[in-house]
């Protein structure tokens, strides 16, 4: 009867290969052996399986790295684990481990019982070999039966180590799911930001162009301002909230990071998820955009400088995705450009092959420090330190979007001449052409 042979899902742990040195020891302490060694089977591309040492004492014993078949169990009669026995094919299967004595009458060479190979069984399912050998004497049946023991202690404890890690993995699943939903989350209430922070300037450009006397009208302007207050106050309460309940955020980022680090997917939203890409015209995205931010720069004083050429070809791109990285890199721009400043938009035909956006600002600029880290979530640097709000997600987002719909985001910052170094940060966009 032979049995089933298990691959090896998991690598031993640490904990697994001290229980197993242990039990190596044990037997070469309590049974005079010279030799002990534990193997896990892995399955190999082949289609066979390898044993994979665990454990082997002495160390400088020479290891098997044999393949078998499925269903094999071995029973060797090797007089050292030196000599390597070819195990598939001249090795003798062995029935199931019922009874010593069964096991003892299997062998080839009644002779000759110096090195025993047990099977790591549970549950009839063979997970690796037990290999004990030693010169001085042959084998007792009491001796025999000890070693069985031992196997049987092992197998029980590798399905126990595998189970452990399929336990590990599926818990590491769910905390990088979800840190992906809190993600998801954060860019949402984010998202909603900037419209309610463009509604509010509305409001207040609407009641300083209202007449005293138009009670009325300026009745409706302050419940807008005040309606839009209240829903700012809302998302600060649940991204407050958010953070009071997210006190292992930091390490569930970790461990998605390593995660995505020892993966080879890319890291990028589910094809369920990921913007579709069609024929855009960038001036059509930009134009309700910079509508909008005119009338929040006109707030501050701020002087908005545009150039879109009206022919330019389409680009690749998802409209709404293009609208999302527009509205973050110009609401930045507003946000860090102090009065009386600038901004300027500029598209180009970059190449034949792609158009770029330029948005550019005369704001602090981002320290060389920065920069390297600028793109990551929740990452603010040196602005993190002054009255500015925000959250360190608009950039984020923003290449997130850009490199799912196949393009380039790139900071530069100073922009400015070498007489104010310090000053000025531009982003360039380049899409491809449709």
């Amino acid at each position: 009867m032979s049995h089933q042979v298990n691959q090896l899902l998991f690598p031993a742990s640490s904990e697994f290969t001290a229980l197993c040195r242990s039990q190596v020891t044990n037997l070469q302490e309590g049974l005079n052996a010279d030799r002990g060694a534990v193997y896990l089977t892995k399955e190999l591309e082949s289609g066979t399986r390898q044993l994979i040492p665990v454990v082997v004492h002495p160390q400088d014993s020479n290891i098997w790295e044999e393949e078998i078949e499925d269903g094999t169990v071995v029973q060797a009669d090797d007089n050292s684990l030196a000599s390597s026995p070819s195990l598939p094919n001249s090795a003798e299967i062995t029935p199931q481990l019922t009874t010593t004595e069964s096991n003892f009458l299997s062998a080839k060479n009644q002779s000759n019982h110096h090195q025993i190979v047990f099977p790591l069984l549970h549950e009839n399912v063979m997970m690796g070999l037990l290999v004990v050998a030693r010169q001085q004497a042959q084998w007792s049946e009491w001796e025999f039966t000890q070693i069985q023991r031992t196997a049987g202690t092992i197998a029980l404890a590798c399905v126990l180590d595998q189970r452990q890690g399929l336990s590990q993995q599926k818990l590491h699943q769910q905390k990088l799911q979800q840190a992906q939903q809190r993600d998801h989350l954060d860019d949402i209430l984010h998202q909603l930001r900037n419209p309610l922070t463009a509604l509010r300037t509305f409001g207040k450009l609407l009641l300083k162009g209202l007449q005293p006397e138009d009670q009325k009208n300026r009745s409706l302007a302050e419940n807008l301002m005040r309606e839009s207050d209240r829903l700012q106050q809302l998302l600060q309460d649940m991204g407050d909230y958010l953070d009071q309940i997210g006190e292992e955020e930091v390490t569930i980022a970790s461990e998605k990071k390593s995660l995505l680090e020892g993966s080879s997917q890319v890291k990028s939203l589910p094809a369920s998820q990921a913007p579709s890409l069609e024929a855009v015209q960038v001036r059509e995205v930009l134009t309700p955009i910079l509508d909008s931010i005119s009338a929040i720069a006109q707030d501050k004083n701020i002087t908005l400088e545009t150039d879109i050429p009206e022919q330019l070809s389409p680009v690749q791109a998802n409209t709404k995705a293009l609208q999302e990285v527009c509205n973050n890199l110009l609401e930045n721009a507003v946000k860090y450009t102090p009065e009386n400043g600038a901004i300027a938009v500029y598209v180009s035909q970059d190449s034949p092959e792609s158009q770029q956006i330029m948005i550019r600002d005369n704001g602090p600029g981002i320290p060389p420090e920065d920069q390297p880290k600028i793109f990551e979530r929740h990452y603010r640097g040196i602005q993190s330190e002054s009255d500015i709000p925000g959250t360190g997600l608009g950039l984020a987002i923003a290449k997130e979007y850009v490199e799912q719909m196949q393009g380039e985001i790139e900071l530069m910052s100073p922009t400015t001449p070498p007489t104010n170094p310090t000053h000025g940060t531009a982003f360039i966009i380049r899409l491809k052409t449709a």
